[in-house]
């Protein structure tokens, strides 16, 4: 059984994760080829990769897909309509006894940071959700990323980019995953949140409930985070914490779904302290010691899925 583990030192957990598994030897990219198919939960899915965005060095890492995110939506597919039993706390203080991450297709939003251009988590969880919103600041991303998922015509009026057709043989396979419930948003974790980013999330979800005629008072919010493997620079650590847990107190029962590779230690490390300085609950997906190990996780070896919500 899969259970979720709290964290509440930076030190122990990252100690005892370095311990206990082996982080992957590679880089993490799955393959460097402009195409690849997946099978995720028994379907196919085709993306379309800019492989030369990663070997240029320029900091720009989202034009290919890394291990993680596969491994990490196939996990949380897996746990729809589980809830996962918290471990309890030292002292029982502020602890929960479970956590749900059920998507609902008649309600859930999701917001992934740092979606790249590939759009796999995009396609893959749009099936299960309301409205997927897929975010990124480098524009040729964002252009690759509106190709790939979006049936609508009118991204470039929000990510200041011409949507331009590609004649590719793969072409009829990409369109046919395309779907009406994903949106893409410019969004950059270095610019001030409360106002830039807030705004450009509140509006964007003000437009698509008056797209839906939907009457309700109550304006629509985020309930799910979603960052897949952006935790690899110091630099853009305190930015990307700094995003996360100003999403979680604008909406304050949503949850944020964090996973990575596991690579330099001093840097996870300073991940989980930045995490907790704002005190915000940090649990990580762990196999129940009184259970063998399950296929799912023996495949996350080497990687960590975190849960961060509220108090």
């Amino acid at each position: 059984m899969i259970v979720l583990q709290p964290v509440e030192d930076a030190d122990e957990e990252t100690s005892v994760l370095y311990a206990l598994h082996q982080p992957p030897s590679k880089l993490g990219h799955v393959s460097l080829d402009v195409r690849i198919e997946f099978n995720i939960a028994g379907q196919d899915y085709i993306v379309s990769q800019r492989p030369e965005y990663t070997l240029a060095g320029k900091g720009v890492t989202g034009g290919v897909v890394w291990s993680s995110t596969p491994l990490v939506l196939e996990m949380l597919l897996q746990l729809q309509h589980t809830p996962l039993k918290c471990i309890p706390r030292q002292g029982n203080l502020t602890s929960r006894k479970s956590i749900d991450l059920t998507l609902d297709p008649q309600r859930s939003l999701v917001l992934e940071l740092g979606s790249g251009g590939t759009g796999l988590a995009a396609l893959v969880l749009a099936q299960h959700a309301k409205l997927f919103i897929a975010s990124d600041f480098d524009p040729e991303l964002l252009r690759q990323l509106s190709k790939h998922c979006c049936t609508r015509d009118d991204v470039g009026k929000r990510v200041k980019i011409q949507r331009r057709e590609a004649i590719d043989e793969d072409e009829s396979k990409l369109s046919k995953q395309r779907r009406d419930n994903i949106r893409v948003l410019e969004l950059n974790w270095e610019d001030d949140f409360a106002t830039q980013v807030k705004p450009s999330i509140v509006s964007l979800l003000a437009e698509e409930k008056r797209a839906l005629h939907d009457d309700d008072d109550e304006p629509s919010k985020v309930d799910y985070v979603l960052c897949l493997d952006c935790v690899y620079s110091s630099y853009l650590l305190v930015h990307l914490v700094s995003t996360v847990a100003a999403i979680l107190k604008l909406y304050p029962d949503c949850k944020a779904i964090l996973g990575q590779q596991l690579r330099d230690q001093f840097v996870h490390l300073e991940f989980i302290e930045q995490l907790l300085a704002r005190g915000l609950l940090v649990h990580r997906l762990e196999e129940d010691d009184d259970d063998a190990s399950s296929a799912a996780m023996q495949a996350l070896d080497g990687y960590a899925i975190y849960i961060v919500s509220n108090t």
